[in-house]
């Protein structure tokens, strides 16, 4: 991701959370095509599918019927004490970089993962 900062991708800044690791990106070109123009997210993650343990979940946009991966965010807990909470805040600081880049959202779709939801 450091390497492509800046070009392809933009890392988002996101806050520390005691016994957690998160990165999140955007893909910049898609994100700017499509950004301003999208009415509808789909916001999904998979769990328990590396030998890392990360977390990836991923946020799509809608453009003419297809669907176009804007960004992406790792998140790991690291040892079991994070706080009530901890997974809740990283998604929403990777989520409220794309609420100004994506002001004309009606629509989100999630599943069951209830730190999706919430934030």
């Amino acid at each position: 991701v450091e390497r492509a900062a800046g070009k392809e991708v933009e890392v988002i800044a996101i806050h520390a959370e005691p016994s957690m690791a998160a990165i999140g990106f955007a893909l910049k070109e898609p994100l700017e095509l499509w950004g301003e123009e999208t009415a509808e997210i789909a916001f999904d993650g998979t769990f328990n599918t590396n030998s890392a343990h990360y977390d990836i979940s991923g946020l799509v946009a809608e453009g003419n019927g297809q669907g176009i991966p804007i960004g992406f965010i790792y998140t790991t807990a690291m040892d079991g004490t994070a706080k009530t909470g901890a997974k809740l805040r990283l998604l929403i600081d990777f989520l409220e970089f794309f609420k100004a880049r994506c002001p004309r959202i009606l629509f989100t779709l999630t599943d069951k993962e209830r730190a999706e939801i919430d934030a």
